[in-house]
């Protein structure tokens, strides 16, 4: 489990009880994922004072790069605990009054918002980009934050590039682009709707007016952008037509069906069926702590019969899990297969669908143990 995975499961397990634990045991944690040195006071500052003569204003995390020169503001309250988000970016323009930093992150360890200090105009315009911790796909998140909080990029002159290009979106693209991940997860649950339908509603709840052409024009303009250059190594195109992805880097499962799959000799019908298929190999090896199977799982598992809630049983182990879109079956059945040491191979297609990542192609990922 990676530092991220591990740190959603404890914000659902409700850990984090207080400020103090979202200072020190999350947002310091992540601070050192993304290569800041948290134990040397010149990189990774806290308590800091950035108006010398108003020893009053203590800014949570300053991050430099170089020594002397602040790079990132960070605002650290309790979960729950941005209930006054105006006071807050008012503490942070006048944290940048003397002395600017490039970022400013107000977060309480589940929501995060992003600020580009720079850029002219009222503190609250600044800001460019949010995340959430428990409802946005942790592919999502990671990306985010490996431009706007690694060391290393911040430090470049990367971050702010994509700060300022997203800052000069118009109002009604910047909330298109904010809705378009919920969006597409709407997709997925009833009434089932279609892409731009859904962003058009999520759009119109946020107080912007689009038709639904619009809608449909900004999906397609955003599915032309180039992908993030995240991917370790590209598809490839097999002889018998079938694209073969790497399986650490899956592309947008949704819309897909499974062809064929096996996980350590047992078939699966459908992603759900594989995560069932792992869990039920791993209760035939020997794995029945709930507890420790569930962390290095990620699957939400419970023990005995549920059905309420989207859990399942499993049968053959006396365990229920709950159901999950396609990208994360596949991330918790790979999961499994290397927990387990067995191969894990999926077929699937795109269904012929125009919202579908790539409608009608056969692809394959797999694992060997």
């Amino acid at each position: 489990m990676d530092t991220l995975e591990d740190i959603q499961r404890r914000l659902r397990e409700n850990q984090y009880k207080n400020e103090e634990h979202v200072r020190l045991s999350l947002v310091a944690r992540i601070l050192q994922e993304y290569g800041w040195d948290i134990w040397d006071p010149t990189e990774v500052n806290t308590e800091f004072v950035p108006v010398p003569e108003e020893d009053n204003k203590r800014v949570d995390f300053a991050l430099f790069v170089p020594p002397q020169t602040p790079a990132v503001f960070i605002e650290v309250k309790p979960i729950g605990g941005i209930t006054n988000l105006a006071q807050t970016e008012r503490q942070l323009r006048d944290y940048n009054r003397n002395m600017a930093a490039t970022f400013c992150i107000i977060t309480d360890g589940r929501e995060w918002r992003f600020y580009y200090s720079l850029t002219p105009g009222e503190f609250r315009d600044k800001c460019f980009r949010t995340a959430n911790l428990l409802t946005d796909d942790l592919s999502d998140i990671k990306r985010t934050f490996a431009v706007f909080l690694d060391k290393n990029q911040v430090q470049s002159t990367e971050a702010r590039k994509q700060a300022e290009n997203l800052l000069s979106l118009n109002r009604t693209e910047r909330i298109l682009a904010d809705c378009l991940p919920d969006a597409r997860r709407a997709v997925l649950r009833p009434p089932y709707p279609n892409l731009p339908d859904a962003l058009k509603a999520l759009a119109e709840q946020r107080g912007i007016s689009v038709s639904r052409e619009d809608a449909a024009a900004f999906i397609e303009k955003s599915e032309k952008q180039p992908p993030p250059p995240d991917k370790d190594r590209e598809p490839q195109r097999r002889t018998d037509g079938v694209t073969e992805y790497d399986p650490d880097n899956p592309p947008d499962l949704s819309r897909t069906a499974i062809t064929s799959a096996t996980i350590g000799g047992q078939g699966a019908r459908n992603w759900n069926d594989l995560v069932a298929a792992g869990i039920r190999l791993a209760w035939e090896q020997g794995h029945t702590d709930i507890a420790e199977m569930r962390n290095w799982s990620g699957a939400n598992i419970r023990p005995g019969r549920h059905t309420r809630n989207g859990f399942h049983l499993v049968r053959g182990a006396n365990v229920s899990f709950q159901y999950v879109q396609a990208s994360r079956a596949w991330e918790i059945a790979s999961k499994i297969a290397a927990k387990l040491r067995v191969p894990i191979t999926v077929d699937f297609i795109w269904r012929d669908d125009p919202d579908a990542a790539h409608p009608g192609q056969q692809a394959r990922m797999q694992c060997t143990s």
